[in-house]
């Protein structure tokens, strides 16, 4: 029954030991102690206009700016963001999943830092386009009128015509035409 219950105890700590390698190792890239990796990720979003966030990165970005010192507190703050449950309650499946949702959200919040960090103002609808393949690679930030909206549903009703059922060959077809407007 002790080791049963020393078991516990320690499968916990080796989770959290884990979860500190992964923060350390695919996010940051960087050994640091707690209040080092902290605050990179705190200073990696200072740009970002979290006013304009959906409620669960809002949530995310809160319990990542969160001044709680305890790094145990802190990191079953951060999980609760993820999954919806708290960091001593996961299961072994959940573990692979907190690691995915975490790169993911940190991804997308970077992306929506860079986007933050563009010259635009509140009249602009603005997103970043990224098509990569082997061999090549396009980016594009594009800037749109809010007041065009009505125009950009029309031909977006109108191309959405021309789609077939087959949901690969549209995505294709609609991708070839994205990089030749790309490269223009």
């Amino acid at each position: 029954m002790q080791d049963a219950i020393r078991e516990l105890r320690t499968s916990y700590s080796e989770l959290v030991n884990r979860l500190e390698m992964f923060i350390c190792n695919e996010i940051i890239y960087e050994q640091l102690p707690y209040q080092g990796y902290k605050k990179k990720l705190q200073e990696r979003f200072l740009n970002l206009k979290k006013h304009l966030l959906i409620p669960a990165q809002k949530t995310f970005i809160m319990r990542l700016d969160s001044q709680i010192e305890d790094k145990d507190a802190w990191l079953i703050s951060v999980t609760q963001a993820l999954l919806g449950k708290s960091l001593a309650v996961i299961k072994d499946d959940d573990e692979l999943v907190l690691y995915d949702k975490f790169k993911n959200t940190i991804l997308e919040l970077d992306s929506l830092t860079n986007l933050s960090e563009e010259n635009h103002n509140e009249t602009e609808e603005v997103f970043r386009l990224e098509i990569s393949s082997f061999g090549s690679s396009s980016k594009k930030t594009v800037k749109i009128p809010k007041q065009k909206a009505d125009e950009i549903k029309a031909l977006e009703l109108s191309l959405k015509k021309q789609l077939g059922k087959d949901k690969t060959l549209n995505i294709a077809a609609l991708t070839n035409v994205l990089k030749i407007l790309i490269e223009k």
